[in-house]
């Protein structure tokens, strides 16, 4: 039983390691399945995008920094997949939902799944399904050219400012 526990913890700290340690354009995005906010019974599936790069963010409506990337997102829309996670918020603000593809991670699964631990937090993935960029502070438009100066050409954005 020992040697079984051994195991399991090696395992554990070996996936946990290989989250954190491998460098982001070689690590695969871990597909979920949530419920699209405002819509019953219809659900979106992270491998429905694969093809087209996704831009996948963590938020929630009581976080005001989350709030404030609102704009900056809504820009990005209108050039790429912006998936926005809804996580620890059990009764969001309707107002705050408007103009988003938002799917409510009602258990926090999802972010576990990400490792998130605070935030908001935004993940780059390309159409290969790996991840080629992760920003873990609130999105701005001087992070945005940074991100974007990054990217492999095939990436880039229009115009940004």
């Amino acid at each position: 039983m020992t040697v079984n526990r051994r195991y399991l913890v090696g395992a554990v700290l070996f996936a946990v390691a290989y989250w954190y340690l491998t460098p982001a354009g070689k690590r695969l995005a871990e597909d979920f399945s949530l419920p699209i906010a405002g819509k019953t019974d219809e659900k979106l599936t992270l491998a429905d995008y694969q093809g087209q790069p996704v831009i996948l963010n963590f938020w929630a409506t009581w976080c005001t920094k989350c709030l404030q990337e609102k704009e900056i997102l809504a820009r990005l829309q209108e050039q790429l997949t912006v998936i926005s996670v809804l996580t620890s918020d059990p009764t969001p603000d309707p107002r705050a939902l408007q103009g988003r593809l938002v799917v409510v991670d009602k258990d926090n699964r999802v972010a576990k799944l990400y490792g998130i631990s605070h935030l908001p937090q935004t993940f780059f993935i390309n159409a290969d399904y790996r991840i080629i960029g992760h920003w873990r502070k609130p999105l701005t438009d001087k992070a945005i050219g940074k991100i974007i100066g990054q990217l492999p050409q095939r990436y880039l954005l229009g115009s940004w400012f």
